[in-house]
């Protein structure tokens, strides 16, 4: 069993208790990171799989070593790609509206992401799915 933020109104959500065996999201989420991984993004499911095994957060220090990233890359546009399929999914219908972003830049004050987060109710899920992967 596992918790899901669903979106019940303006501004307001609601946790819902779901069984994962059968979860559309956790379906999703592999799809996402499939796609991801066909359209040369697999960067990017490193990123999200590494912030989920560090309850949510991967900082930008570590995203370079991660992803062997040159020092004079910048990591601006880099949730796009997850932005995009994600929205896929949803026009799909494999996604409802509601679900929650998998992936968003994080902020110290002005200037470059200092790194990027996971939504914590996604956290159990991509570590389950890490998981299934290595069985």
């Amino acid at each position: 069993m596992r918790e899901t933020i669903v979106k019940v109104g303006h501004g307001e959500w609601q946790n819902v208790t779901h069984d994962t065996s059968a979860d559309p999201v956790t379906a999703a989420l592999r799809e996402l990171f499939d796609r991801l991984t066909y359209e040369g993004y697999g960067d990017r499911v490193q990123v999200i799989r590494h912030a989920a095994e560090w309850d949510g957060f991967a900082d930008a220090d570590a995203i370079y070593i991660l992803c062997e990233y040159d020092d004079d890359r910048t990591l601006r546009g880099f949730t796009k790609p997850v932005t995009g399929i994600t929205g896929l999914l949803r026009s799909l219908g494999k996604l409802p509206d509601s679900a929650v972003q998998v992936l968003k830049a994080q902020y110290a004050g002005p200037g470059p992401a200092n790194g990027f987060a996971v939504h914590p109710l996604l956290v159990p899920l991509i570590n389950d799915l890490a998981g299934d992967d290595e069985e």
